[in-house]
């Protein structure tokens, strides 16, 4: 719908839609007009998530990092904010207050969707947002037989509207793949996070509700620190998501292994920090792996079977607790769980990593000797 009506026309009549929906519910005394109301509005969510990251992928090429990690740092803050918001609404103005509250903010996502440009626009020559050097040069190409430059050819669009030929890319099924048990193990932990560490390290249930917010803010500034970072040119975004992923299989492995409010205050630091990687950096390993053209459906694509595991994941360990009466085991699984997809992801990074080394050392200045040469490729190849 996006390609075919633009993205800010879409967005801005599913703001619409969710804002009114969201609204509506809180008039309503039926409990099927309430379930009808809300699952309209979060259909109408689903053209912000994968939307809005694509069109950060497609629009920004110098500050694609940076802008991802403005764009997934505000959506963890929000997740902290709504709580606070949402507490005191009710509090004040009881709960269909609280729902009018919350469709109001929902409704302005449609003055805000009006600043975005659609992203099929072509860029200008004083855009900000310049694409790479590389793709600059290759504008232009010289003709080996007429010594003449010839124009880039652009590339060519989608066979279909369901755009299944992203199916086909290179690399796509496995990353899928492996996000899907590392969105299966992230919600595992969303859902076990107070129980779970209540039990495993001996904590009074109102220390335990702590842990959530502390969670939310490791996880918001982690999201916005490793999508920063990656914006220089020495650290690479698919590393960067593999390093993250590992902390946090380990650190979840490690619950078992300590008790007190400190130690696991500590531990869901670093869990947090560890999930920032599968929201703040899928996005820019998907953008490092597929071509332009197809970025935005593949997002779109990864995110059905993160959803799936969102509904799978939570009932899966509660099954797993309730067989064995320990949550020594869920934890265990979910650190398996993020472990089988560093192990699926393993082979397209040294795959990357190769691809980046061939290039550094294709950029290598023609007067430098045969021994640098080597030399220089060898620190690469071990950063």
């Amino acid at each position: 719908m996006i390609k075919r009506f633009g993205l800010r026309r879409c967005l801005v009549i599913s703001a619409v839609v969710n804002g009114f929906a969201v609204c509506c519910s809180a008039f309503s005394k039926n409990l099927w007009l309430i379930f009808i109301l809300w699952i309209t509005a979060g259909i109408s969510q689903a053209f912000y998530v994968g939307p809005i990251v694509a069109y950060i992928m497609i629009r920004f090429r110098r500050y694609r990092s940076t802008a991802n990690a403005f764009v997934v740092s505000a959506a963890s803050l929000g997740t902290i904010i709504f709580g606070v918001i949402i507490n005191k609404s009710i509090e004040a103005y009881t709960w269909r207050g609280a729902v009018l509250i919350i469709g109001a903010i929902a409704l302005n996502m449609a003055p805000c969707s009006l600043i975005l440009r659609d992203w099929n626009k072509p860029r200008s020559n004083k855009d900000v947002l310049l694409p790479r050097k590389d793709e600059q040069n290759a504008d232009k190409q010289k003709d080996s037989v007429n010594g003449e430059y010839l124009k880039k050819p652009e590339a060519s669009g989608c066979r279909n509207f369901l755009h299944v030929e992203v199916l086909t890319r290179r690399n796509f099924i496995g990353v899928t793949s492996a996000v899907f048990f590392l969105y299966l193990a992230v919600s595992i932990i969303f859902v076990h996070i107070v129980s779970g560490f209540r039990d495993l390290c001996k904590l009074e249930l109102e220390d335990a509700r702590y842990l959530v917010p502390c969670l939310g803010t490791s996880n918001m500034i982690g999201r916005f620190a490793t999508s920063f970072i990656t914006q220089h040119p020495r650290f690479d975004a698919f590393t960067m998501f593999l390093a993250v992923n590992i902390l946090l299989g380990v650190t979840v492995a490690l619950v078992p292994l300590f008790e007190g409010f400190t130690a696991a205050v500590i531990l869901v630091i670093l869990i947090g920090v560890g999930m920032s990687g599968f929201a703040g950096l899928t996005h820019l390993v998907i953008a490092e792996i597929i071509e332009d053209k197809y970025i935005h459906m593949s997002v779109q694509y990864m995110l059905f079977p993160a959803g799936i595991a969102y509904l799978i994941g939570a009932p899966l360990a509660g099954w797993v607790y309730d067989v064995t009466g320990n949550y020594v085991y869920s934890f265990e699984l979910t650190a398996s769980l993020v472990g089988v997809s560093v192990l699926i992801m393993s082979p397209f990074w040294l795959k990357h990593i190769r691809q980046l080394n061939n290039r550094n050392t294709s950029d290598l200045p023609g007067n430098l000797s045969a021994t640098n040469r080597e030399w220089i490729a060898s620190l690469t190849s071990l950063a």
